[in-house]
């Protein structure tokens, strides 16, 4: 059934990788997701129940499916995260190295991506040192980086 038809929603692409501490990963495609509000300035403003939703993207004049994935309940005023899979162009590494975490991302994109690292961590767990600034997102640790194209 459907509940909402939008179009003209102002969304953010976001790639990323969600890390516990620790965690080694062989090179493993990065996810992406797609990032609104659930406000009236961003045509919608509703309350929204849990459901799936589907993306479609313009191409050609076609509309064609990008992905379909869960939400959940959603208020007025809240941030939407939209999964859209797994972004084989940028990839992921995870690795210790004389007891220190190491991460590698590589974007083989034509265009630079916005990143997203998120951690986690064991309880009382904290990171003592890093090379990029972090903030926090939902209590958990988070580095928010733009990736240039690399050459691989």
């Amino acid at each position: 059934m459907r509940l909402l038809d939008r179009t003209g929603i102002p969304v953010t692409l976001i790639y990323g990788a969600d890390l516990a501490a620790g965690e080694t990963r062989a090179p493993a495609a990065a996810s992406r997701l797609l990032r609104t509000m659930n406000s009236r300035s961003n045509h919608l403003g509703l309350p929204l129940p849990s459901g799936h939703i589907a993306v479609f993207a313009d191409r050609a004049g076609e509309s064609l499916l990008l992905n379909e994935s869960g939400v959940r309940d959603l208020a007025v005023d809240e941030e939407l995260e939209i999964n859209l899979g797994d972004a084989p162009d940028v990839q992921v590494t995870a690795a210790q190295v004389n007891h220190v975490n190491r991460v590698d991302i590589s974007n083989a994109r034509a265009t630079q991506v916005r990143f997203e690292l998120r951690l986690r961590l064991p309880e009382g767990g904290r990171v003592v040192h890093a090379d990029r600034s972090m903030g926090t997102k939902s209590g958990r640790p988070i580095f928010r980086l733009t990736l240039r194209h690399t050459k691989l």
